[in-house]
């Protein structure tokens, strides 16, 4: 693979969390949607979210309750940074600079890369969440242009 496979904007397809006792999760819901943009110079942002969101009950964000706020948190990510692919490994590695998760700013993440027929799948190394270890695997595809 090759870093001009992968450059531009991508558009969210599917998100899902594999255990490896055969457990499955959909952290943005069955629906996702998202970008993720690579750029020639090494950057990188992605942007994740369950598509059917609830919208807090005032549009005054002061006023959004604890409980809006919790959903609204777990329901979203995002994050940017640059980016490193090694095209012998078929790994890409992202680099956080800023994110919703506070403990990756800083760190490294790699993710394992595959094109197949214009879907870009990228994968998690295995990770501890509760009592499971955990995959999850993000599909892309290039967006239509609706202008």
């Amino acid at each position: 693979m090759l870093k001009q496979d992968i450059l531009g904007v991508w558009q969210l397809v599917s998100c899902e969390g594999k255990s490896a006792d055969g457990q499955s999760f959909l952290p943005y819901g069955s629906n996702p949607t998202g970008k993720l943009i690579y750029t020639q110079d090494g950057h990188m942002s992605v942007i994740l979210m369950n598509s059917t969101r609830p919208r807090f009950i005032s549009e005054d964000i002061s006023q959004a309750s604890s409980d809006e706020i919790s959903s609204a948190f777990r329901s979203f990510d995002a994050y940017s940074g640059t980016w490193e692919l090694d095209s012998n490994s078929g790994k890409i590695d992202h680099a956080i600079e800023a994110g919703r998760i506070p403990n990756w700013i800083g760190a490294s993440h790699p993710r394992f890369i595959s094109i197949l027929d214009g879907l870009l799948t990228l994968s998690t190394e295995e990770f501890t969440m509760g009592e499971r270890n955990w995959r999850v695997y993000v599909s892309w595809r290039r967006p239509h242009n609706n202008r």
